[in-house]
């Protein structure tokens, strides 16, 4: 049976879009619509699908498939499925020359079609892929489209995108999946992306593209559909608009609308990524880091799944109490939920006073920003305990609460700069929340933090343990293992484990039990 090139993954592997591909797309866009990868592939499928055929059709009818094995004569017209079914006139013939190939011939062919003659092996008596099983009885291969998109679909569709991304990006446009020809966007004026911006203050809150378009009064014939897509499109591409909905539902705000930690990741979390242990041989360390519940910790990710969250508990550590956020640790996220979206809304209700407000989540970033307002007004120290839980009247809705308590005054630690060493000075300060006390700081000179933080920050950790240490060890004589690493979150942003990993490797500190930690000698 003639075997099909179609059928064979490097075929798919190695695509190239073609001229007759792209007229087959202009076929599929006719309509004026956008469409999906997906409906790009099945038409080049379909197109390469029917062209083969159409080759493998008149290479039967009008000359002999080439299989090595065969044996030819001068004069005998052949089609070659490896060039896509050319053929060639059989010119000349000679004995091949390989003693490790056994006997065999040359041919001598010449391709009308280039003018070139090039040769190949005939009564060749060892296997080979071009030979076909049977005999070929000029009977057409079948194959279908579909049978083709179940096998090597995704890899299609993975080359067709950077095909086209590549090499037509003046003839095709996408947004959120879908395509269309750029010549046949509703054209967006600024006029229209003014009135569209003003209408999304006026709302208040992210707005789809179908709750702007009638207000825009654009003239034209396109399908809704199109002036959907053109205007999406439209608003990408304008630095005034951010998606904050998700790829699959846009819905448009203002970045200038944003809270300063949404438009820029915050100093205090910019964390460029370290080395991790995949475990750490200490019980309580291990503990504390699932309790810490950093939403960079690769521990986390290695827990089962315990089904669906509805109510998560907080301590807000001092990387996220200086930058007015959350973490977007594995459990938050999948309380408040994302779409794959930049920046998300979520609606707070704060469950005591009432008041609502939206955070922003940032899932790239792995927080949510819109905090520090309600940290301010809610009193939440370094080290709070912040209440999260999903609305059951309204699952689109998460109440948050804080712990709250009458005043009372607790000692806390604050960070002090002295030179270029953070120590710690122990001072009493009003709290009406509760807290976790290992994690519990108060309220020191943060700017000189901040600029020791631009000196000092990019030592490694193990460096930064052994800096921090003692000063915190002046205390009381041992550390918490929570309070080790809300310090050197101070000087640099770092999860858990390659803080604990030190403590545990390093023969200078001595687990004293319950997370505490103590040092011999000098550091």
């Amino acid at each position: 049976m003639v075997k099909l090139a179609t059928k064979e993954a490097d075929y798919w592997k190695s695509l190239k879009i073609e001229d007759s591909d792209i007229e087959a797309l202009f076929d599929l866009f006719e309509d004026g619509n956008p469409h999906t990868t997906e409906e790009l592939v099945r038409v080049i499928v379909a197109s390469r699908v029917r062209d083969e055929l159409k080759r493998i059709g008149e290479g039967l009818k009008k000359g002999i498939i080439y299989q090595p094995k065969s044996d030819y004569s001068v004069g005998d017209e052949i089609a070659f499925p490896s060039l896509n079914y050319r053929r060639g006139k059989v010119i000349g013939k000679r004995p091949g020359v390989n003693p490790e190939y056994g006997k065999f011939d040359v041919i001598q062919v010449e391709f009308p079609d280039t003018g070139e003659t090039l040769e190949f092996a005939s009564s060749f008596p060892l296997p080979h892929k071009l030979n076909m099983e049977g005999e070929l009885d000029g009977a057409m291969p079948s194959v279908s489209t579909d049978e083709i998109l179940d096998e090597h679909g995704a890899v299609i569709a993975r080359r067709v995108e950077e095909e086209i991304q590549e090499n037509y990006p003046g003839e095709f446009v996408r947004f959120n999946g879908k395509w269309m020809l750029a010549d046949a966007l509703v054209p967006f004026n600024e006029g229209h992306l003014n009135i569209a911006e003003a209408l999304i203050e006026i709302n208040g809150k992210p707005t789809p593209a179908s709750e702007l378009l009638p207000q825009l009064d654009v003239q034209s014939d396109a399908s809704e559909e199109a002036m959907l897509f053109s205007l999406n499109l439209a608003l990408e591409r304008d630095e005034r608009f951010v998606n904050a909905g998700s790829e699959d539902e846009p819905k448009w705000f203002l970045w200038r609308l944003l809270p300063d930690a949404a438009r820029e990741t915050p100093l205090w979390l910019e964390y460029t990524p370290i080395p991790m242990p995949h475990a750490i041989p200490n019980v309580d360390l291990t503990q504390i880091t699932v309790q810490i519940a950093d939403e960079w910790s690769e521990l986390l990710e290695d827990l089962p799944d315990e089904g669906d969250t509805v109510r998560v508990t907080v301590v807000v550590p001092y990387h996220h109490w200086r930058a007015g956020t959350l973490p977007l640790n594995v459990w938050v996220k999948k309380l408040v939920g994302t779409g794959g979206g930049r920046v998300e809304p979520v609606r707070f209700a704060d469950t005591r006073r009432g008041k609502r407000f939206t955070g922003w989540v940032l899932a790239e970033g792995r927080y949510i920003a819109g905090l520090k307002e309600w940290f301010e007004e809610r009193q939440i120290p370094i080290g709070g305990v912040v209440i999260l839980e999903r609305n059951p009247d309204d699952p689109e809705e998460i109440l948050i609460d804080a712990r709250t308590r009458r005043p009372k005054r607790e000692w806390v630690k604050e960070p002090v700069v002295e030179g270029d060493v953070l120590t710690f000075r122990v001072n009493q300060e009003s709290i009406s929340s509760e807290f976790d006390e290992h994690m519990l700081f108060g309220k020191g000179d943060f700017e000189a933090v901040d600029s020791l933080r631009q000196t000092v920050g990019s030592a490694n950790i193990h460096e930064l343990v052994r800096r921090l240490f003692p000063e915190l060890a002046k205390i009381k004589g041992t550390v918490h293992a929570k309070t080790l690493y809300q310090a050197v979150n101070m000087l640099r942003r770092c999860p858990p484990e390659p803080i604990f990993q030190v403590l545990v490797s390093d023969s200078s500190f001595v687990d004293s039990g319950d997370g505490f930690w103590i040092s011999k000698g000098d550091l």
